[in-house]
């Protein structure tokens, strides 16, 4: 049964993220058949929720009819009844399942990593790796960055995985968290470490340590991949090879510096956590040592912020515009919204000067499609999650798992976040249940 979450969950991820139809609705056969083993073993079934997920896909549904869409155009119906499903597995996993289902996640990472090492070295990825940035195989930054983010988060659960050897994976994570140069998704991460380091209280510092590390990997990559292609946009004129005769950059040996950096990069990660831990040691025991770390952080900070802040400020402002264009296509909608795929018919009309299919704001985008009430549903369903945990184990969260929550409601607003299967499916694998006693046991 758990075997069955491992290859719903790994299926989404690796296929776009479980954004497109066939992708969720192959990975929700395979909870289906889970839900079943779960009622042979006759675990009691919890159908409270279920209402509130059949109103939204009918409000969907509604919504799909009155605006006339063809049939084919109704997957979001479908989409909005797969995550019900998918909340319904999930609430019914016992503790050990759901921490079985937990830890394979993190090995999901660790593939997901493999295929952005692979894509760097100069493997055929289509969709991997776009404009320097590492888009993984959600092949959209920001939720691969938020994916990353999320297991980092996972990996500081002490009753889950032993930290001492979890240091160089969570390096491994940070680099290509890093490479997604994805604003968003590490803001997030770091309002996720803020909250855990207060709840927790653990030291932040440590955790700055672990990204400036990262950073000399992730800046090493990205150096060398920039200048290979800027070698191979001169490779008609000076075959494969630029500059004077003085110097030379052969793309054959800037392909091998891009295998050393990763070879060393997975060396480091998974033969010398122990090595890295005594490192770590060292520098908090030396103050100008924390001190010089904290200046490599800011350094690598002001210039990711040099090379990529004006692309940030720049699709920020347009997403501020998509939001108040979407408020406002809610108030004259409010009822039962646009439909789903319409929203670009829609902005054309407006005569924007931008194009999307999606407002970048999660909760907008529920009302641009569904109406007020929809958004009131997904808010309440969100919320609720709170108030179950709490009912199930009589104590507070879990440091981490606060984190999750929040960094996940918080990436709703800034991005799609919401139409990601595998990112729903990661944040109810980690907050329908503490890692304590719930109802099956």
């Amino acid at each position: 049964m758990v075997g069955i979450g491992i290859a719903a969950l790994t299926l989404a991820v690796m296929v776009q993220g479980g954004f497109f139809a066939k992708v969720y609705i192959v990975a929700t056969i395979l909870l289906l058949i889970g839900i079943f083993l779960q009622m042979v073993k006759k675990r009691k079934a919890d159908l409270k929720i279920w209402p509130l997920w059949l109103l939204l896909s009918l409000l969907y549904m509604v919504s799909s009819f009155y605006h006339k869409l063809q049939v084919e155009e109704w997957d979001k119906v479908i989409y909005i009844l797969s995550i019900g499903v998918m909340h319904f597995y999930f609430c019914h996993l016992n503790k050990k399942e759901r921490q079985c289902l937990q830890r394979a996640l993190v090995g999901v990472g660790v593939l997901e990593c493999i295929v952005g090492a692979l894509a760097y070295a100069g493997m055929p990825m289509p969709g991997i790796i776009m404009n320097m940035r590492f888009m993984g195989t959600f092949q959209y930054a920001n939720a691969t960055a938020l994916f990353l983010g999320i297991l980092l988060i996972l990996l500081t659960d002490t009753e889950l995985f032993k930290q001492a050897d979890l240091l160089g994976i969570r390096i491994l994570f940070t680099v290509f968290l890093q490479l997604t140069f994805s604003f968003g998704g590490i803001l997030s991460y770091f309002i996720g470490l803020m909250v855990l380091t207060k709840n927790s209280h653990s030291d932040l510092f440590q955790y700055i340590q672990e990204f400036v590390i990262s950073g000399i990997f992730s800046g090493s990559i990205f150096v060398v991949k920039f200048y290979l292609r800027k070698a191979t946009s001169q490779t008609d004129v000076h075959a494969h090879s630029f500059g004077d005769s003085h110097g030379v950059f052969d793309l054959n040996k800037s392909q091998v510096l891009v295998w050393i950096i990763l070879l060393l990069l997975f060396v480091v990660c998974f033969c010398s956590s122990h090595f890295l831990c005594k490192l770590w040691e060292k520098v908090q025991e030396k103050f100008y040592l924390k001190m010089a770390d904290m200046g490599l952080f800011f350094t690598e900070v002001i210039i990711c912020f040099y090379r990529f802040g004006e692309r940030a400020k720049g699709t920020g402002w347009e997403r501020i515009q998509q939001m108040k264009d979407g408020i406002k296509i809610i108030g004259k909608n409010w009822w039962l919204g646009i439909g789903p795929h319409r929203l670009l018919e829609i902005l054309q009309n407006m005569e924007v000067l931008y194009e999307t299919t999606l407002i970048h704001n999660s909760y907008i985008q529920v009302g641009v499609e569904a109406g007020i009430f929809a958004v009131g549903i997904i808010s309440f369903l969100l919320l609720s999650w709170w108030g179950r945990m709490e009912k199930l184990d009589n104590r507070c969260f879990c440091s981490w798992q606060i984190s999750v929550m929040l960094m996940v409601l918080f990436h709703f607003i800034i991005d799609i976040t919401f139409f990601f299967w595998a990112i729903m499916g990661i944040l109810m694998l980690c907050v329908t249940g503490k890692n304590g006693k719930t109802q099956n046991e």
